[in-house]
């Protein structure tokens, strides 16, 4: 019994670390991204604690068709080399309590170097000093990123509001209500006149993964069972890959909102082979009528009987 619960349970922690990685669904990063005339680019730093703010945020992006979802990444934000933030509005000052841990850690060491070497204080003290606080801060930064200690407990969810051409805002939010408030402060229109999105929202039930959750409350898997010679439409801007799946690199630039596409095959799981304009991924550079070939997430598909904003039409 008790080797069949430690079986389970381990099971479960795998399943969830995979279902909650952003690179399931393969949402595009932010910086892969252009912000067009009118629109408003939403980013959730990923991984999330609370996903519903997933849920509704790509429910946004299908919704309001200026209104993109992208992932940020904790990496860019959290410091590692330098003991402040990258972001001013998210310094906690807890970088600095490590830097200064790490010089005490270097300073007991350094006593129990020989009484010799300690006797003269010379050059190569001030870069042990400082060569090895830097190392052990970092270090220690590293690790505690790298096992989510300051996403969890320092900061809340964090998310990001670009509009148009101008600088992008952080907001940290706890919770859907949070978020919405946050959307509207930034001057995103105010969501929650949506009649639509809060009956939506009122259906969710995410509790087991955010992939399970956005795959079910959006209803994504209602695609034919044989796409093969189709014809779909992006209603979400989606990575365009090698192959099937997040391992593979990906083509170009991301496929834009409402980019035309025909299935041509294989099919494997939620990834298909697609053909698409060149212009889609490569730019104006390529030629007009010209196609090429990949791999795309289904689960950003519409067909022909639904919206590419989401739901049926």
């Amino acid at each position: 019994m008790i080797k069949k619960t430690i079986f389970l349970w381990c099971a479960f922690c795998c399943f969830s670390a995979f279902a909650l990685n952003p690179n399931y669904l393969d949402i595009p990063e932010c910086r892969d991204l252009p912000v067009l005339e009118r629109e408003t680019l939403i980013g959730l730093t990923w991984p999330v604690t609370d996903v519903d703010l997933a849920v509704r945020g790509v429910e946004l992006s299908l919704l309001y068709d200026d209104v993109n979802f992208c992932q940020q990444h904790w990496d860019t934000l959290l410091p590692i080399i330098t003991p402040w933030a990258r972001k001013t509005a998210l310094e906690r000052y807890y970088g600095y309590a490590v830097y200064a841990f790490a010089f005490v850690l270097c300073f007991i060491a350094y006593v129990f170097f020989p009484f010799a070497y300690r006797r003269y204080f010379t050059l190569s003290h001030v870069i042990y000093f400082v060569a090895g606080t830097w190392l052990v801060g970092a270090g220690i930064l590293m690790i505690v990123n790298q096992l989510s200690l300051p996403q969890k407990y320092i900061y809340q969810d964090l998310v990001t509001v670009q509009f148009e051409h101008y600088p992008e805002r952080w907001q940290e939010v706890d919770g859907i209500r949070d978020l919405d408030r946050a959307l509207i402060e930034m001057g995103l229109k105010p969501v929650l006149s949506s009649q639509r999105l809060r009956q939506s929202v009122d259906r969710m039930k995410p509790t087991d993964s955010t992939a399970i959750a956005i795959t079910t409350a959006l209803g994504f898997m209602s695609h034919s069972a044989n796409p093969v010679g189709h014809d779909y439409a992006v209603r979400q801007p989606l990575n365009f890959r090698a192959g099937p799946g997040v391992e593979y690199p990906k083509l170009g630039k991301p496929l834009s909102r409402g980019t035309k596409i025909t299935v041509i095959g294989p099919v494997k799981g939620d990834w298909w082979r697609i053909s698409v304009q060149s212009q889609s991924v490569l730019g104006a550079t390529a030629p007009a009528a010209g196609y090429i070939e990949g791999w795309v997430s289904s689960l950003w598909l519409a067909n022909n009987q639904q919206s590419y904003l989401g739901g049926k039409s």
